[in-house]
């Protein structure tokens, strides 16, 4: 029976022979590349990691610039509209002109001018955008004022008010001297 015990013993003592001389190979030849394998990888799967996460905001940030992309796009096709060319100019003062007579307003004079120290605007795909003055000297009412300028800035071209002087004609009770500076933008 000792004999019996003593083979069982020899037999444990080689079978745990055999997995730990397995183990200490695996350990040598298997999971030791691999763990130097994964600390040099290690790093470029952070860094890749870092990248897809830039790629995935980035591209949330490109469908956002697109849609802002569109709708400038759409706002600059009005654009084209509001800025008239330098040749259109005198066509926008005979605008100007009619307006005052449906509007009842005497217009005593009208001209344009351009400011030699203003600053262009450029990156328009027409050309060069530069600030125009137009002054306008009026004899009118209030109310008829009022509704000469709403049409003015409500006209197809870009026209702002600047400047306004209203003075008391001491001749006519009713009328106002009036002294009106519009800006609006040409190109060139």
């Amino acid at each position: 029976m000792m004999k019996l015990d003593f083979l069982k013993q020899k037999k444990i003592i080689i079978y745990l022979l055999i997995i730990i001389t397995v183990l200490a190979i695996d350990i040598l030849f298997i999971i030791k590349p691999q763990i130097l394998t994964i600390k040099k990888i290690s790093p470029e799967i952070n860094k890749l990691s870092a990248d897809l996460k830039a790629f995935e905001e980035d591209k949330k940030n490109l469908n956002q610039l697109k849609a802002s992309f569109e709708i400038l796009n759409k706002k600059s096709i009005g654009l084209d509209k509001r800025i008239i060319q330098e040749d259109e100019l005198l066509t926008l003062v005979e605008k100007i002109s009619k307006i005052g007579r449906e509007e009842d307003v005497k217009i005593i004079q009208i001209s344009p001018i351009e400011d030699p120290k203003a600053k262009k605007i450029s990156g328009y795909s027409k050309g060069d955008i530069y600030p125009v003055m137009i002054n306008i000297y009026i004899h009118s009412g209030y109310h008829q004022l009022g509704r000469f300028i709403n049409k003015l800035e409500n006209l197809d071209q870009f026209l702002k008010v600047l400047f306004i002087d209203i003075k008391f004609d001491k001749q006519l009770y009713t009328t106002q001297v009036v002294h009106l500076t519009l800006g609006a933008f040409i190109v060139k």
